[in-house]
């Protein structure tokens, strides 16, 4: 099964905002998928999303059975904000120091991963500032979201899982199965780049593309009838990598999507990028067991 969070800055959205890729990932996968209709802000701020989301993988997890879910395959997906809960619901639920398996794979879009980085830094580091989210947009997210104001710690990890140690990054997130869509005119753009490195030094298994030429959702069109080509390109291509983490590395599209549980220790997105730096990789499993 996988379980998705829509995005809208904690703030806008519904649990519907995803239906193509949704859609994408029960023709592609044949899984099921729960996509979850988190409260938001500001009547709910930081942290009930992360707290929401958690509990529903919670809840899921206990009750598979009784919808026939298998549920030594669990994997996460989200956009924007719901991306960020890909990696701070795995974070959340590592302190809580539950015994359940860990998340087998998640598909990050676009995700936010560090709000200490002022809103000014981070549109600066747009190559295209004229095609960022109107200010009106960001600054009503984050005093919705991020409230009390002043109050906020920016560097928890579960509002900023860049500030996580390695060792809680390490523990808590898929070792083989992360997939990462960053947007070529976007504002998080920097910091998922950062984010990605990070995993990949760490010795996570790190799949990744850049979608150029594109802005900040823009797979999210609101026609019902029209569907980005580009869009559902990406889609098409993480649902590849999601399969081979579900069903095996020798699992291609187009088979049918069934098999034996895959174990989650066993890497198998990002292993070329890794393979590159054996060194490196050997001194961050290092780190990662001390």
């Amino acid at each position: 099964m996988l379980i998705n969070f829509h995005g809208g800055g904690f703030t806008l959205g519904t649990s519907l905002d995803d239906a193509r890729w949704c859609a994408a990932v029960t023709t592609h996968l044949n899984a099921v998928v729960i996509s979850v209709d988190y409260r938001l802000a500001p009547e709910y701020p930081f942290p009930t999303a992360v707290e929401d989301g958690t509990d529903a993988l919670l809840w899921l997890h206990t009750h598979a059975a009784s919808y026939n879910l298998d549920a030594s395959r669990i994997g996460i997906s989200g956009f924007s904000a719901g991306g960020n809960m890909c990696f701070s619901v795995p974070l959340r639920l590592l302190s809580l120091q539950r015994s359940i398996p860990r998340v087998s794979a998640l598909a990050a879009f676009y995700p936010s991963t560090d709000f200490t980085a002022t809103r000014e830094a981070r549109r600066k580091t747009n190559v295209r500032p004229d095609t960022e989210l109107p200010r009106v947009f960001t600054e009503l997210f984050d005093a919705s979201y991020l409230y009390p104001p002043k109050e906020i710690a920016l560097e928890n990890p579960f509002l900023s899982p860049a500030m996580a140690g390695d060792a809680e990054v390490c523990a808590a997130l898929p070792e083989g199965g992360v997939c990462l869509v960053l947007c070529e005119w976007d504002e998080l753009r920097a910091e998922g780049e950062r984010w990605r490195d990070r995993l990949r030094g760490l010795g996570v298994g790190v799949w990744s593309e850049t979608v150029e030429g594109v802005a900040h959702g823009w797979d999210k069109a609101p026609n019902p009838v029209w569907e980005d080509e580009k869009a559902r390109g990406v889609y098409r291509r993480v649902c590849e990598q999601l399969g081979r983490v579900f069903y095996g590395e020798g699992w291609t599209m187009g088979e049918p999507a069934t098999g034996e549980p895959v174990k989650v220790e066993e890497p198998v997105a990002g292993e070329a990028a890794n393979e590159e730096r054996p060194a490196e990789q050997k001194e961050a499993k290092e780190r990662c067991s001390n």
